[in-house]
């Protein structure tokens, strides 16, 4: 299979390619250590191979899976469990914890650089909007139920969201930069363009955009009194540079005019 995938898929830096070698390697490794804990580490992956399978049928032999197969076979569904370390370490010996929570740890890194042809999150969330078009799916409410429900508006976990620390952040949106090409605009006249994406630059964002203070992007622990970004934060800061490279250069001028 290995030879194989070679030979089709000679870009071995493509999503596919490393989706495959992810899938391979669980392959390799399931006949001697496999917990069930592993579907849902494994799962985004299983829904982009499926994904891709059906975009290279077409591609390769002009053949659409969806008329022999419903959609709804090609939509995987997972038992969603704790797979947080502190869970993992109490439910397996410190062995088999330390080699889930790296292989989930690797898998979910990669996932923020590679995207959808790499691994597809596979999950179900409920929200409450009147806007038809932002749902999937409707449900009606009757005043006569006498069935009682609590609507949860934020998400009462941190640790599951607010994941990034600053340095990560970084980290994510320099590999997301170099992967699109993306040079940040050069800070004066004749200096070179800018190829990293730096601390201060991050502050420059925090402040500009009030990240700290926007419940979605950012979590104060009173613990160790630091802060927990989400994924929200990386997307903004790469789709703010892809539509204009010298973007800090402008945040940096909009901050010193708000001082004056």
């Amino acid at each position: 299979m290995d030879e194989t995938i070679r030979k089709v898929f000679t870009n071995k830096h493509d999503p596919l390619c490393l989706n495959l070698e992810q899938i391979i390697s669980l392959r390799n490794t399931s006949t001697h250590f496999i917990t069930e804990d592993y579907e849902q580490i494994f799962a985004p992956l299983f829904q982009a191979c499926v994904f891709n399978y059906v975009e290279k049928m077409q591609e390769f032999h002009a053949i659409d899976v969806s008329k022999n197969v419903a959609p709804s076979f090609l939509s995987l569904n997972v038992n969603i469990s704790d797979i947080s370390d502190n869970a993992l370490r109490a439910h397996y010996s410190a062995a088999v914890a330390k080699l889930m929570i790296r292989k989930r740890n690797e898998v979910t890194d990669e996932r923020q650089i590679e995207g959808s042809r790499y691994s597809i999150p596979v999950e179900t969330r409920m929200v409450i909007t009147k806007d038809p078009n932002k749902a999937d799916f409707s449900v009606n409410v009757s005043k006569s139920s006498d069935n009682n429900i609590t609507i949860v508006r934020d998400v009462k976990d941190p640790n599951s969201v607010f994941t990034y620390t600053q340095n990560k952040v970084i980290s994510f949106v320099n590999k997301r930069l170099k992967k699109k090409g993306i040079l940040l605009d050069k800070i004066k006249k004749g200096e070179p363009a800018k190829d990293k994406f730096t601390s201060n630059d991050f502050q420059l964002f925090i402040k500009f955009y009030q990240i700290k203070n926007d419940t979605k992007m950012c979590y104060h622990y009173d613990l160790g009194n630091r802060y927990g970004y989400s994924q929200k934060v990386v997307d903004l800061i790469v789709r703010e540079i892809e539509k204009d490279p010298s973007v800090i250069q402008h945040i940096k001028q909009e901050l010193l005019k708000a001082k004056k």
